[in-house]
């Protein structure tokens, strides 16, 4: 690990700890392809080392968003890790079907235009009748020692608080997607 990724994953857990302290930063307007490229690399070493192959289809010039960066990083990169882990779970080695699907898109919503990023694995899957519950606090269905119950949970508040959405939606045995909208920062008139 390089002392960069180091220090990124020292915010990462900062944030995570300022996050459930309800201290928040001011947001910025911001390219959501730079949020998704650094927690890609932050993410890169560890999917490497599963032999897990990214595939990403975002589109030059998606518009920006006004969040707090760290913040979102953090959802990317909890969404990433549950991928990775349902992925090498499901394939504990090299396999064609061991990969990750990243893609972004604009979307508009009752007349407000959001940015959609999407995170699709076909690894383990999330069993229909917990599916409901994944976003509790302290919920997991990692085994003991390797969870904390509160990723999801802390990604959908931090989505929440951005105005946006995250949504879940699975089949046991055969894929996870994620999705999340965050809302288009619309430039205002002076």
């Amino acid at each position: 690990m390089t002392p960069k990724e180091g220090d990124r994953i020292a915010r990462i857990v900062e944030g995570l700890l300022s996050f459930a302290r309800r201290r928040h930063e001011d947001k910025t307007v911001i390219s959501i392809e730079q949020i998704l490229s650094d927690s890609m690399a932050l993410t890169a070493a560890q999917l490497r080392n599963d032999n897990i192959t990214v595939k990403t289809d975002i589109p030059d010039e998606l518009p920006n968003i006004k969040a707090q960066a760290h913040e979102i990083e953090q959802v990317f990169v909890n969404i990433i890790s549950n991928a990775r882990h349902a992925l090498h779970k499901k394939f504990p080695d090299p396999h064609e079907d061991k990969f990750l699907e990243v893609t972004a898109e604009t979307t508009n919503s009752h007349g407000q235009p959001y940015v959609r990023v999407s995170f699709k694995d076909n690894g383990t899957g999330i069993p229909a009748a917990v599916i409901d519950k994944v976003m509790n606090p302290f919920f997991s269905t990692k085994t003991e020692g390797k969870r904390t119950g509160l990723g999801l949970s802390i990604s959908h508040g931090i989505v929440e608080e951005h105005g946006g959405r995250l949504r879940i939606e699975s089949e046991e045995g055969r894929y996870t997607k994620v999705v999340m909208e965050l809302p288009v920062h619309l430039k205002t008139k002076h």
